[in-house]
């Protein structure tokens, strides 16, 4: 292991860096001695991310990796996701119950290196009946659940059932000035870490943790956020003038260390030059979803672009604070994330390549609008979402783009496959009369 590199990633079900660069490797200048470890697991806290990071490093330095040759890339999920575990005694007894696996991804390098990574990191994913993945995952013997993303209901038949409802109605009475500190604690604790070690790295936010914050008339805090859009009773509410009020409306007295003094000392002392924040138009300790927002008008949450699947319609996700943004928003972040990575560099005019393939999708391929669980009417095009919406999707003189990642609308066309020629058509059903 000590002649290779290594970029370690983790985070939430936002914390897609890693598994967007293995997707657009054709982009990179990578060398083969160059691996990528995606600790990333949908739904997770805090905790987990700063323990999976610090877990990987110190299994790496002990078998002699060098500390100059790894980097960090990790994404800090919400504040209000803890961390339970269950007791030793549980360990044997929910293993041989439940299936489980080491399901880590390491990518840009040859089997037998891969399998030789994953044997050295003991990192579990648990699996139901249904082989569906529990909201559960394990370094080495200790567990990490997160109880506000799990249906207990789903453990009845198991040994932790119990354990799984008294944890849920135990975190149901956190407040929100514990959650804060429990998060700040893990961002220091990562942070100190790889200061200690001398280990170079880069932190992001999912979406925007520090600022919007209020306190009520008995001086509880809260957080919140007014998204663009909200689906109500299959209706879609168009948000967008209050979500811009909302943004003009934050300043330093909204930030937690000042509406929650009693946190000023440590959030004091997190180094936010080592913090890719998005802080534009507004947007205050902005992260994935504010930087999404600004710079992809109207289709940065459209899933199954560039998805390397032939003949799939694409999903038109309504833009909504944590509603996932397209993979290639991740990858786009990632330049500015990695420009201190000295092993991971981007191919020349990488962003008019991605963009004009992502504009000419939206121009020849079916969609549908999901948002969250539900499925309303469908799209038939890019023209019908910007008629809908009052939107108008990659424009070049009215997107906030910087000139570099702009469509070339000269760009040669990509040809499509007869699959995609085939796909049915989707017929827009009185959509615009649910438009409020």
């Amino acid at each position: 292991m000590k002649d290779y590199k290594f970029l370690i990633g983790s985070g939430c079900s936002y914390g897609k860096v890693a598994n967007s660069l293995h997707h657009w490797k054709e982009h990179l200048n990578i060398d083969e001695d160059t691996i990528i470890i995606d600790l990333q697991k949908d739904s997770q806290s805090a905790n987990y991310s700063a323990d999976s990071i610090i877990y990987t490093c110190n299994t790496l330095i002990e078998n002699g990796v060098d500390v100059n040759n790894i980097f960090v890339i990790n994404e800090w999920t919400t504040y209000d996701r803890v961390h339970y575990t269950f007791p030793a005694g549980v360990v044997d007894v929910f293993d041989k119950e439940i299936r489980i696996e080491n399901n880590i991804e390491v990518y840009n390098s040859k089997p037998d290196i891969v399998d030789k990574v994953k044997s050295l990191l003991n990192i579990y994913q648990y699996f139901d009946k249904n082989d569906d993945k529990y909201q559960i995952q394990k370094i080495e013997d200790l567990f990490y659940i997160n109880p506000g993303h799990i249906d207990v209901q789903d453990y009845r038949d198991t040994s932790v059932y119990e354990w799984m409802v008294m944890y849920q109605k135990h975190s149901e009475g956190i407040t929100n000035e514990n959650l804060v500190i429990n998060y700040l604690n893990n961002i220091l604790k990562l942070q100190y870490y790889l200061k200690s070690k001398n280990i170079d790295y880069n932190f992001h936010f999912m979406n925007s943790q520090f600022s919007g914050w209020k306190s009520n008339s008995f001086g509880n805090i809260f957080h919140h956020h007014i998204d663009k859009f909200m689906l109500t009773n299959d209706k879609l509410i168009d948000n967008r003038k209050y979500h811009d009020e909302y943004v003009k409306s934050l300043n330093s007295f909204s930030d937690i260390q000042n509406i929650f003094p009693g946190v000023k000392t440590k959030f004091n002392e997190i180094d936010f030059s080592k913090f890719w924040l998005y802080n534009k138009n507004g947007y205050r300790y902005g992260g994935v979803d504010e930087w999404t927002f600004d710079n992809f008008n109207g289709f940065g949450y459209t899933h199954s672009l560039l998805s390397y699947t032939p003949g799939d319609s694409w999903k038109y996700y309504l833009e909504t604070y944590g509603n996932h943004p397209n993979h290639v928003v991740y990858f786009l972040i990632s330049q500015e994330l990695l420009r201190d990575c000295s092993f991971i560099n981007f191919k020349p005019n990488v962003n008019e390549k991605l963009m004009s393939q992502v504009n000419f999708e939206l121009e020849t391929r079916t969609g549908e609008l999901v948002s969250y669980d539900y499925e309303n009417e469908l799209f038939n095009s890019k023209e019908d979402i910007e008629n809908v919406l009052g939107i108008k999707l990659v424009s070049s003189k009215e997107t906030i783009l910087p000139t570099d990642m702009r469509y070339d609308k000269n760009a040669k066309e990509i040809p499509i496959t007869d699959n995609e020629k085939n796909v049915e058509q989707k017929i827009l059903i009185n959509f615009k009369k649910k438009l409020l």
